[in-house]
Protein backbone atom coordinates (compact mmCIF):
# COMPACT_ATOMS: atom_id res chain seq x y z
CA UNK A 1 0.00 0.00 0.00
CA UNK A 2 1.26 3.46 -0.81
CA UNK A 3 0.65 6.46 1.49
CA UNK A 4 -2.46 7.59 -0.41
CA UNK A 5 -4.00 4.10 -0.22
CA UNK A 6 -3.15 3.80 3.47
CA UNK A 7 -4.86 7.14 4.11
CA UNK A 8 -7.94 6.11 2.13
CA UNK A 9 -8.14 2.75 3.90
CA UNK A 10 -7.64 4.36 7.33
CA UNK A 11 -10.38 6.91 6.62
CA UNK A 12 -12.87 4.22 5.65
CA UNK A 13 -12.00 2.16 8.75
CA UNK A 14 -12.34 5.22 10.99
CA UNK A 15 -15.66 6.25 9.48
CA UNK A 16 -17.35 2.95 8.63
CA UNK A 17 -15.40 0.11 10.22
CA UNK A 18 -15.82 -1.94 13.37
CA UNK A 19 -12.74 -3.41 15.04
CA UNK A 20 -13.68 -6.13 17.47
CA UNK A 21 -13.24 -9.52 19.04
CA UNK A 22 -15.99 -11.98 18.33
CA UNK A 23 -16.73 -14.47 21.08
CA UNK A 24 -16.92 -18.07 19.88
CA UNK A 25 -19.86 -19.31 21.93
CA UNK A 26 -20.73 -22.98 21.70
CA UNK A 27 -22.83 -24.81 24.20
CA UNK A 28 -23.44 -21.57 26.07
CA UNK A 29 -19.76 -21.15 26.89
CA UNK A 30 -17.13 -18.91 25.36
CA UNK A 31 -14.51 -21.11 23.71
CA UNK A 32 -12.23 -18.34 22.48
CA UNK A 33 -12.13 -15.07 20.57
CA UNK A 34 -11.79 -14.19 16.89
CA UNK A 35 -10.44 -10.74 15.94
CA UNK A 36 -12.10 -8.96 13.03
CA UNK A 37 -12.41 -5.73 11.09
CA UNK A 38 -15.83 -5.37 9.48
CA UNK A 39 -16.61 -2.61 6.99
CA UNK A 40 -20.24 -2.31 5.87
CA UNK A 41 -21.33 0.04 3.11
CA UNK A 42 -24.10 0.46 0.55
CA UNK A 43 -21.49 1.15 -2.13
CA UNK A 44 -19.98 -2.05 -3.48
CA UNK A 45 -17.51 0.10 -5.42
CA UNK A 46 -16.00 1.51 -2.20
CA UNK A 47 -15.61 -1.99 -0.74
CA UNK A 48 -14.04 -3.25 -3.98
CA UNK A 49 -11.45 -0.47 -3.64
CA UNK A 50 -10.81 -1.52 -0.01
CA UNK A 51 -10.31 -5.16 -1.05
CA UNK A 52 -7.99 -4.08 -3.87
CA UNK A 53 -5.90 -1.95 -1.49
CA UNK A 54 -5.72 -4.69 1.17
CA UNK A 55 -5.00 -7.41 -1.37
CA UNK A 56 -7.48 -9.68 0.41
CA UNK A 57 -11.09 -9.83 1.47
CA UNK A 58 -14.40 -11.01 0.14
CA UNK A 59 -17.46 -8.82 -0.25
CA UNK A 60 -20.82 -10.28 0.64
CA UNK A 61 -24.35 -8.96 0.93
CA UNK A 62 -25.17 -8.08 4.53
CA UNK A 63 -28.76 -6.87 4.07
CA UNK A 64 -31.00 -6.83 1.04
CA UNK A 65 -32.69 -3.61 -0.05
CA UNK A 66 -35.96 -3.05 1.77
CA UNK A 67 -38.29 -0.06 1.60
CA UNK A 68 -36.18 3.11 1.47
CA UNK A 69 -33.01 1.26 2.41
CA UNK A 70 -30.37 0.26 -0.13
CA UNK A 71 -28.69 -3.12 -0.26
CA UNK A 72 -25.81 -3.22 2.22
CA UNK A 73 -22.54 -4.99 1.54
CA UNK A 74 -19.80 -5.92 3.98
CA UNK A 75 -16.16 -6.97 3.84
CA UNK A 76 -14.58 -8.64 6.86
CA UNK A 77 -10.89 -9.08 7.60
CA UNK A 78 -9.73 -11.73 10.07
CA UNK A 79 -6.55 -12.39 12.07
CA UNK A 80 -3.95 -12.89 9.34
CA UNK A 81 -5.01 -9.84 7.33
CA UNK A 82 -5.30 -7.73 10.50
CA UNK A 83 -1.70 -8.48 11.46
CA UNK A 84 -0.65 -6.75 8.25
CA UNK A 85 -3.33 -4.02 8.04
CA UNK A 86 -3.48 -2.63 11.58
CA UNK A 87 0.17 -1.52 11.86
CA UNK A 88 -0.26 0.40 8.58
CA UNK A 89 -3.30 2.38 9.68
CA UNK A 90 -1.92 3.44 13.05
CA UNK A 91 -2.88 7.07 12.40
CA UNK A 92 -6.64 6.55 12.55
CA UNK A 93 -8.37 8.97 14.90
CA UNK A 94 -11.73 7.73 16.17
CA UNK A 95 -10.91 4.04 16.43
CA UNK A 96 -7.28 4.27 17.51
CA UNK A 97 -7.95 2.68 20.91
CA UNK A 98 -9.83 -0.24 19.30
CA UNK A 99 -6.97 -0.79 16.84
CA UNK A 100 -4.38 -0.80 19.63
CA UNK A 101 -6.44 -3.24 21.72
CA UNK A 102 -6.93 -5.56 18.75
CA UNK A 103 -3.22 -5.50 17.95
CA UNK A 104 -2.50 -6.45 21.55
CA UNK A 105 -5.02 -9.32 21.35
CA UNK A 106 -3.40 -10.56 18.15
CA UNK A 107 0.03 -10.65 19.79
CA UNK A 108 -1.20 -12.67 22.78
CA UNK A 109 -1.53 -15.92 20.84
CA UNK A 110 0.96 -15.69 18.01
CA UNK A 111 -0.26 -16.85 14.60
CA UNK A 112 -3.51 -18.47 15.65
CA UNK A 113 -6.71 -17.41 13.87
CA UNK A 114 -8.84 -18.19 16.89
CA UNK A 115 -7.30 -16.83 20.07
CA UNK A 116 -7.75 -17.65 23.71
CA UNK A 117 -8.77 -21.21 24.42
CA UNK A 118 -11.18 -21.52 27.37
CA UNK A 119 -9.02 -24.31 28.81
CA UNK A 120 -6.54 -21.56 29.61
CA UNK A 121 -9.05 -19.22 31.25
CA UNK A 122 -7.01 -18.95 34.43
CA UNK A 123 -3.91 -17.65 32.66
CA UNK A 124 -2.96 -13.97 32.53
CA UNK A 125 -3.15 -14.01 28.72
CA UNK A 126 -6.71 -15.30 28.72
CA UNK A 127 -7.78 -12.83 31.40
CA UNK A 128 -6.30 -10.01 29.31
CA UNK A 129 -8.26 -11.22 26.27
CA UNK A 130 -11.46 -11.07 28.32
CA UNK A 131 -10.59 -7.51 29.39
CA UNK A 132 -9.93 -6.53 25.76
CA UNK A 133 -13.20 -8.15 24.64
CA UNK A 134 -15.16 -6.25 27.31
CA UNK A 135 -13.44 -2.95 26.51
CA UNK A 136 -14.08 -3.34 22.77
CA UNK A 137 -17.76 -4.01 23.44
CA UNK A 138 -18.01 -0.71 25.31
CA UNK A 139 -16.01 1.23 22.71
CA UNK A 140 -18.09 -0.20 19.85
CA UNK A 141 -21.48 0.34 21.51
CA UNK A 142 -23.95 2.49 19.62
CA UNK A 143 -25.22 5.74 21.03
CA UNK A 144 -23.57 8.31 23.22
CA UNK A 145 -20.39 7.63 25.05
CA UNK A 146 -18.64 9.72 27.64
CA UNK A 147 -16.07 10.62 24.97
CA UNK A 148 -18.76 12.09 22.70
CA UNK A 149 -20.48 14.23 25.34
CA UNK A 150 -19.43 17.88 25.65
CA UNK A 151 -17.73 18.92 28.85
CA UNK A 152 -19.27 21.72 30.85
CA UNK A 153 -17.20 24.57 32.16
CA UNK A 154 -17.53 25.68 35.76
CA UNK A 155 -19.71 28.64 34.74
CA UNK A 156 -22.35 26.18 33.51
CA UNK A 157 -22.16 23.91 36.55
CA UNK A 158 -25.19 25.60 38.13
CA UNK A 159 -27.46 23.73 35.71
CA UNK A 160 -26.38 20.45 37.26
Amino acid sequence: MDEKEIGYFAGIVDGEGTLGLGADKRGGKIRGYAPYLMIPNTSREILEKIVQIAGTGKIRIRKEAEGNHKRQYVVTFKSNALREILPLIKDILCKKEQAELLLEALTLNGNLQHIGNARHKHTEKYQRLVEIYDKLKVLNARGYSLRSLPTLSMEHSSIL
